[in-house]
């Protein structure tokens, strides 16, 4: 932290907060209105390891990569997204209402 702080010629006061993640990819999904996020679903790479399949099947490993420039993955947030609109009960239909956002960590904000 220091040499980070020497670096840009910067004193620990000049800081307003410092976030660490290492979560970057969790998908959740919060209230727009109030930014409770819905309850959180951690999970490992294999709950949408189906879908992944069935877009190979469908258009190959690299279907996406000319838009994402990546492969297949069931790391990246859109299939966990599908997942959750697929198995969190009223989530596509407040989804489809406005009523959710959705981001990965990153976007995700509590307000406090």
């Amino acid at each position: 932290m220091a040499e980070a702080l020497e670096q840009r010629a910067l004193r620990a006061s000049d800081l307003a907060a410092i976030g660490i993640t290492n979560q970057r990819e969790t998908t959740v999904l919060w209230e727009r209105k109030t930014a409770s996020p819905l309850p959180m679903r951690l999970f490992g790479r294999t709950r949408g390891l189906r879908r992944r399949r069935s877009f190979r099947r469908q258009g190959g490993q690299d279907r996406f990569r000319p838009e994402t420039g990546l492969p297949l993955s069931t790391y990246f947030s859109g299939l966990k997204l599908r997942w959750l609109l697929e198995n969190v009960p009223g989530a596509r239909e407040r989804a489809a209402g406005g009523e959710l956002l959705f981001g990965n960590i990153d976007t995700f904000s509590s307000g406090t």
